[in-house]
């Protein structure tokens, strides 16, 4: 579902970075979401297309963000023969292989 935030600039926000001010009011994203959403295009200053987040907003800007979802990954567990090391109820210790990411990203 795709859905789409509409802002108004108020007085005490003049001047403020557009990124700044939208990672304020949109609160459930992060400033670098906001960031991406700018660079693809997906946040409209006045009904134009923004050049950066760096942008300055003015007093009664309007700003339109359109917020698309995207496909979920998940992630799918693989059957690896890892050497254990030490187990009991609390811990277990691997020796794992160089180079094996823990911390998918």
């Amino acid at each position: 579902m795709n859905k789409t935030i509409k802002l108004s600039v108020n007085k005490k926000d003049v001047g403020k970075r557009l990124d700044i001010f939208l990672s304020e009011n949109m609160s459930d994203f992060t400033r670098s979401y906001i960031k991406k959403l700018i660079d693809n295009k997906l946040v409209l200053l006045n009904e134009s297309i923004l050049p950066a987040p760096s942008s300055k907003i003015r007093h009664k800007d309007k700003i339109c963000v359109k917020i698309i979802k995207t496909k979920s990954q998940s992630l799918i567990p693989k059957n690896i023969k890892l050497e254990i090391v030490f187990e009991d109820k609390d811990i277990l210790v691997i020796n794992k292989p160089k180079g094996m990411v823990v911390h998918p990203g």
